[in-house]
């Protein structure tokens, strides 16, 4: 049986694990990143805009934000957390927003960016709930 809890600890760690493993495939491969997202160079346009340096440095980026989140979630105060999870929330969403349009233009590919989009809407919801409730209570299930 596996046991889950939403601890504060518990969503930082989730959050800056997705954001480094995503920032990882971009700054590693990112012809391959750019493949799996926009689709191949020559049936997307706009991959001929976005050189792979420009790649590495949205995967450097999102790995610096992630190695960030892992550094602080031990030294944070309770209003520190709060704050860093209510404006992580709110980018999370913007990002979760921004996937989806750019999937309903067809700028992404539909099965890569309604994925992600869900994704960061949940993990949006995740980091802003934890950022707006009351206490400090923990969420345990057993699955």
């Amino acid at each position: 049986m596996v046991r889950l809890e939403l601890s504060d600890r518990n969503v930082i760690d989730l959050s800056s694990a997705a954001h480094i493993a995503l920032g990882a495939h971009a700054l590693a491969a990112p012809d391959n990143f750019m493949d799996v997202n926009f689709g191949p160079k020559l049936t997307h346009p706009g991959r001929v805009l976005a050189p792979p340096e420009l790649t590495r440095w949205t995967g450097a980026t999102l790995v610096t934000l992630g190695a960030m989140g892992l550094a602080a979630r031990n030294g944070l105060t309770p209003e520190g957390k709060r704050r860093w999870f209510q404006t992580g929330g709110v980018a999370t969403a913007a990002c979760a927003a921004l996937s989806a349009a750019d999937t309903l233009r067809g700028r992404k590919r539909k099965s890569v960016g309604w994925s992600h989009a869900g994704a960061f809407a949940a993990l949006a919801a995740l980091k802003l709930w934890r950022g707006f409730k009351r206490n400090n209570t923990r969420v345990k299930a057993d699955i």
